[in-house]
C-alpha cells in the first residue's frame, strides 16, 4: 500500500514539477477583462409504447441530457449530464454529471468522464473520479492522468432480481500515460492499476464472486520508417490476481513480471499475460498495402477494457489501388485467425476470411459497386480426449451488387437506385441455406418546394434446410418542408407479406409520421411515431397493434 502511496505522490509531483512553470508564464498574459461566454445545448425526450399483445417494454420513459460549456479569457470549462427513469433498474449508473475544464494545453477531467491510452490498457471505460491532460505547445512531451471508480458496489439482491443487478465490488482505478512525439513519430508509455475493494459489499462465498486486482504496463510506438512505409504498434504486459484473498507469494527469480511488483499484490491465482496489435502501411502512388498482426494471450485481461477478446491470433493483408483515372477503387484483403494459443482446449478454431470490393463511378451520374467475401472456419477437436480427431468446417459466401443513377435535366432531381445481395452457408452435414435480398428505389426533390417523394420495393428469399420463406413488399413516403425549412414533416407507409413454402404466414403494416419545428434557430420540436399492425395466419393465428410515439425538445445557447 505504501509503495502505490508512493506512486500516485510521484506522480503528481512530477506533473506539478512540468505544469508549474508552464503555468506560470501563461498566467502573465492572463486578462481578467475578458467577458464570460456560455453556450450549450439541453435535450428531453419521452417516448410513449402500447401494444395489444403482450408487452416486454414500459409504457413510459424519459431522458434529459445536455451539455455547458463555460468559456472565459482562454479557459473552457465544458460539462455534460444525462438523467432517466433508467437509473432504477440499471445495476451501473445510467444518470451522470461531469466536466472537462481545458486552459490552452491544461485539460481536467472531473466527474463521469472517460479516458483512451490504448486498445490494451484503458480504452475509454468510464469512471467517476478526475483526471488529466497536459499537452504543452513548445515541447515533445505530453502527460495524461486517471484516478477513480470503475465500477460501483452493487449489494446482492434476490433471486428474482439476481440477473440484473448481479453483485459486484468496488472497483478503482488509475493510471498514466508519457507521450513524446517528435516529427510524426510517437511513443506512449503506460502504467494502469485496477483493484476491487473487499470491504465495499458483503457477497456470500456462495456466488463464487471474488475480489480481484490488475496492473498493467504497455508501449505505444507509431514510426514512419521511410517516406512511404510506416508501423504501428500497441503492447501490454499484464498481471492479473483473480483471488486478493489467498495469501501472498514472492517471486525471486529475475523476470520481467518483477516490474508489476511494486504494484501488484501476486498470489496462486495471479497470472501475467502479453498482447501485441501492430501493422505495417505502405503507401504508393496509386495503391497501399497493409500488413496487420494480433496476438492477444489466453487469459490476457485488463480492468481498463470491457469489450477485449483474448485467446486470438489474427494475421491480415490488405491491398488498394484505383486506375482508369480514381474511375475506379478496387481493395482485397485476406485473413486468417485461430484460438487455443496454448493448446489446452478441447477444439482449437481457425477461420479464413477473404474479401474482394470494386467502386466504378463511370461518370458523374452513374456509379456501380460490388464485393464478395468468403468466410471458412474449421474447428478441430483434441484426438486425445476422443476415440478420433474430429473436423468441423463451416463456410460462408456474401457477394452483392449495387447501382446508382443521378438524372440531369428539369425543375426536379431524381435518382433511382437498386442493391442485391447473397449469402451462402454450407457445413459438413449437407446442410445448407442461402439468403437472397434485392432493395430499388427511386426518389423525386423539388428543390423549389422542399417536397420528397420516394417509393421503394424490397424482396427476401430465405432458404433453411428445405424450408423456402419469402417476403415483398413496397414502401411510400413524402416529406415537405414549411416556412423557409422550418417546419418539416415526413409520412410513410410500408407492406410487407411473408409466404412459407407459399403459404402465406404473416402480414406487416406500417404507418410512420415524424414532424420537427425549429424556432429562432435555438427552439427544436420533434415528433416520432410509428403504428405498426401484424396479423400472423395458421396455428397461432394472432392479429397485434402497436404504437411507438416519441417527443422531443431540444434548446442551444
Amino acid at each position: 500500500m505504501k509503495n502505490r502511496f508512493k506512486t500516485i505522490v510521484s506522480s503528481c509531483a512530477l506533473l506539478l514539477g512540468i505544469c508549474t512553470p508552464l503555468i506560470a508564464q501563461e498566467l502573465d498574459k492572463f486578462s481578467f477583462k475578458s467577458p464570460v461566454s456560455v453556450s450549450g445545448k439541453l435535450n428531453t425526450t419521452t417516448t410513449f409504447y402500447s401494444t395489444t399483445g403482450r408487452s416486454q417494454r414500459d409504457p413510459f420513459y424519459w431522458l434529459i441530457s445536455g451539455s455547458v460549456n463555460i468559456s472565459y479569457n482562454g479557459i473552457s470549462i465544458p460539462l455534460s449530464f444525462n438523467f432517466s427513469q433508467q437509473q432504477r433498474t440499471f445495476a451501473q449508473p445510467f444518470n451522470q454529471l461531469g466536466m472537462s475544464p481545458e486552459y490552452k494545453w491544461l485539460k481536467l477531467h472531473l466527474g463521469y468522464r472517460s479516458l483512451s491510452f490504448s486498445d490494451l490498457t484503458l480504452a475509454g471505460n468510464t469512471f467517476l473520479g478526475g483526471g488529466v491532460e497536459v499537452s504543452p505547445k513548445n515541447s515533445n512531451l505530453r502527460y495524461s492522468a486517471m484516478y477513480g471508480q470503475l465500477i460501483k458496489p452493487i449489494q446482492p439482491g434476490n433471486i428474482q432480481d439476481s440477473f440484473r443487478k448481479m453483485p459486484a465490488y468496488a472497483r478503482n482505478g488509475y493510471g498514466t500515460k508519457i507521450t513524446h512525439e517528435k516529427d510524426g513519430n510517437i511513443v506512449d508509455f503506460i502504467f494502469f492499476r485496477g483493484a476491487d475493494d473487499e470491504s465495499s459489499v458483503d457477497i456470500p462465498d456462495s456466488l463464487n464472486i471474488s475480489p480481484e486486482e490488475n496492473a498493467l504496463i504497455g508501449v505505444n510506438i507509431k514510426r514512419r520508417i521511410a517516406k512511404k512505409l510506416s508501423i504501428n504498434i500497441q503492447t501490454a504486459f499484464s498481471g492479473y490476481t483473480q483471488d486478493r484473498r489467498l495469501p501472498e507469494t514472492v517471486n525471486n527469480d529475475f523476470s520481467f513480471r518483477n516490474n508489476l511488483n511494486p504494484f501488484l499484490e501476486t498470489n496462486a491465482s495471479t497470472q501475467f499475460n502479453k498482447a501485441i496489435i501492430s501493422d505495417f502501411s505502405y503507401k504508393g502512388k496509386t495503391y497501399n498495402i497493409k500488413l496487420a498482426y494480433k496476438r492477444i494471450d489466453p487469459e490476457f485481461r485488463t480492468m481498463g477494457s470491457t469489450f477485449l477478446v483474448n485467446d486470438i491470433e489474427n494475421v491480415n493483408a490488405t491491398v488498394s489501388w484505383v486506375m482508369l483515372k480514381n474511375k475506379v477503387n478496387i481493395s482485397t484483403s485476406y485473413g486468417r485467425q485461430r484460438d487455443n494459443l496454448n493448446s489446452d482446449k478441447v477444439s482449437e478454431a481457425e477461420r479464413d476470411i477473404g474479401a474482394f470490393n470494386v467502386v466504378y463511378i463511370l461518370n458523374p451520374q452513374l456509379s456501380l459497386t460490388a464485393n464478395y467475401s468468403n468466410f471458412g472456419a474449421s474447428t478441430t477437436y483434441d484426438p486425445t480426449l476422443f476415440l478420433d480427431s474430429l473436423n468441423y468446417l463451416l463456410v460462408t459466401r456474401n457477394a452483392s451488387l449495387g447501382g446508382n443513377y443521378i438524372f440531369k435535366g428539369g425543375k426536379t432531381n431524381r435518382t433511382a437506385y437498386v442493391f442485391a445481395s447473397y449469402q451462402g452457408v454450407d457445413d459438413p452435414a449437407g446442410n445448407s441455406s442461402t439468403f437472397y435480398n434485392v432493395t430499388s428505389g427511386y426518389q423525386i426533390l423539388y428543390p423549389s418546394s422542399g417536397l420528397i417523394l420516394n417509393t421503394g420495393m424490397t424482396y427476401t428469399n430465405n432458404a433453411v434446410t428445405g424450408l423456402i420463406n419469402d417476403s415483398y413488399g413496397p414502401t411510400v413516403s413524402v416529406a415537405r418542408s414549411f416556412f423557409d425549412k422550418k417546419l418539416k414533416g415526413q409520412i410513410g407507409t410500408t407492406f410487407l407479406q411473408s409466404y412459407m413454402d407459399g403459404g402465406l404466414q404473416s402480414r406487416f403494416v406500417n404507418f410512420r409520421l415524424n414532424g420537427s419545428y425549429t424556432l429562432k434557430s435555438n427552439h427544436k420540436i420533434n415528433l416520432i411515431s410509428t403504428l405498426l399492425n401484424k396479423a400472423t395466419f395458421g396455428e397461432n393465428e394472432e392479429n397485434t397493434i402497436e404504437f411507438r410515439g416519441q417527443f422531443g425538445y431540444s434548446y442551444s445557447f
